[in-house]
């Protein structure tokens, strides 16, 4: 509204308390999925540990960027989890996991293709449509249908 002035957010500032880091080892992974069970996209791994001298975390790069499928990514995965005993696993997806609309794109999609394509970037719009991204057999769902 003219004339109405916002006030700024305050400032940011140091907590009052300690942060305390919890002594979990966490295996961390990227996967960019390709989305179809055809195509290869590429993943990277790293394993976070506390460190109590510094109440920070070191992290270890375990894999470098590779090339995978789906069957690898999940071999990968499996290996890196054996092998490395985490306490908790964290993977970070490039893909949608809840498509409900039969077509056209998700609502979020709306809002966020715009600022992604003023970046020279491109976007997949999601919807069952996709039987190859998002029905039955593709490997997002490990083979079973989205919930209505």
């Amino acid at each position: 509204m003219p004339g109405t002035s916002i006030a700024a957010p305050p400032p940011l500032h140091k907590p009052k308390h300690a942060v305390i880091i919890i002594n979990m080892k966490t295996l961390i992974i990227g996967f960019d999925s390709a989305w179809t069970a055809r195509k290869k996209g590429a993943m990277v791994a790293v394993i976070a540990q506390p460190d109590a001298k510094t109440n920070t975390y070191k992290y270890k790069l375990l894999q470098a960027p590779a090339t995978v499928d789906w069957t690898g990514a999940l071999e990968h995965v499996r290996s890196w989890m054996d092998s490395h005993s985490p306490d908790s696993t964290r993977v970070y997806i490039d893909q949608p996991t809840i498509v409900k609309n039969t077509t056209g794109q998700r609502p979020v999609e709306n809002i966020v293709s715009s600022l992604i394509s003023y970046h020279y970037g491109g976007m997949q719009p999601s919807s069952l449509k996709r039987d190859d991204m998002f029905g039955p057999s593709a490997p997002i769902t490990g083979g079973r249908s989205h919930p209505a």
